[in-house]
């Protein structure tokens, strides 16, 4: 699996294998696994009380395993494993930024946190900002290219991510890889950025700023450590960088459809890929980045 995996994708299926698979089916072959076994190893979880998300992915790894073992013919076919066995299963609550959250985020008098008790500001508000903006994973922010940013057509073109272990991916799934035309407020965020960082000489957009690893990619880790930081000093609530990006959806889902939003955050087959690339879906990114453009307006304030 390490072969043709990176660590934040294997590890977790070793975790799912070591700690929840094999106590179930032991050493078994897999020829003699059947449905009902598999069926066992999800409602042990369930019983554990672990949460609707952690379970499916559980199923997923047995899915992959099992695709994995039918094409090398040790399985004939594929099991029905029913998702229905975990479906009381608990579901986590998404949190997202209120707008008075938000007033804060984009304001000048928010942009200083505390470390080890003394006052500094955030060298990643900006990054932050245009989470909400964009809607953006956290690993594709952190993988954004400046080559990637086109300010004549106002589009970003994504097409790799930074995993929680600084492995360089191509992103979450195909679908992750798109083109997105940016809002007037985003833009002006990524030309600050940009200004801000010009002196490092990196090819990154939002390049680490520290001695041992300037113009690198950013470590998640470290952004994540700096939201906390920043949100515990600014913020009376709290929403994890990933909500961020929930946080634009929901802001959004009344003044887009549901095919502009998926196309937007790469939730579906992306029709703006660079063989299908032309001036009517063109037209069709711009439309959806002035949609966007409202929202904002309502929600970011001026600062003169």
């Amino acid at each position: 699996m390490k072969k043709y995996a990176t660590i934040s994708d294997y590890r977790p299926r070793i975790n799912h294998v070591d700690n929840y698979i094999r106590p179930v089916v032991g050493d078994m072959r897999i020829s003699q696994v059947s449905e009902a076994d598999w069926e066992s190893v999800l409602r042990r979880a369930h019983n554990k009380g672990l949460s609707h998300k952690y379970i499916s992915n559980i199923r997923s790894t047995i899915i992959h395993f099992c695709k994995y073992a039918k094409k090398n013919k040790h399985l004939s076919s594929i099991p029905d494993i029913d998702p229905r066995i975990y479906r009381s299963a608990p579901r986590g609550t998404r949190r997202i930024l209120s707008p008075d959250d938000i007033r804060i985020l984009f304001s000048s008098e928010h942009e200083m946190m505390l470390v080890a008790g003394e006052e500094v500001p955030c060298e990643n508000i900006l990054l932050f900002r245009a989470y909400v903006l964009s809607g953006f994973r956290p690993g594709e922010g952190l993988g954004l290219r400046k080559k990637d940013i086109n300010f004549d057509d106002k589009t970003i073109t994504l097409e790799r991510s930074v995993n929680f272990y600084g492995e360089i991916t191509k992103g979450k799934t195909d679908n992750a890889r798109r083109t997105i035309c940016m809002a007037p407020q985003l833009e002006s965020v990524i030309r600050s950025q940009l200004h801000r960082t010009e002196e490092i000489k990196s090819e990154y957009v939002f390049p680490d700023t520290s001695t041992e690893r300037i113009g690198m990619p950013q470590l998640q880790k470290r952004v994540h450590y700096d939201w906390k930081r920043w949100t515990a000093y600014n913020l009376n609530n709290y929403c994890s960088l990933y909500e961020l990006r929930h946080t634009l959806f929901s802001y959004a889902k009344n003044h887009l459809s549901e095919e502009r939003l998926k196309e937007y955050f790469g939730h579906t087959e992306s029709m703006n890929s660079s063989e299908v690339y032309g001036h009517a879906v063109f037209i069709e990114l711009r439309r959806t980045a002035e949609l966007l453009s409202n929202v904002f307006s309502s929600l970011i304030p001026c600062d003169d």
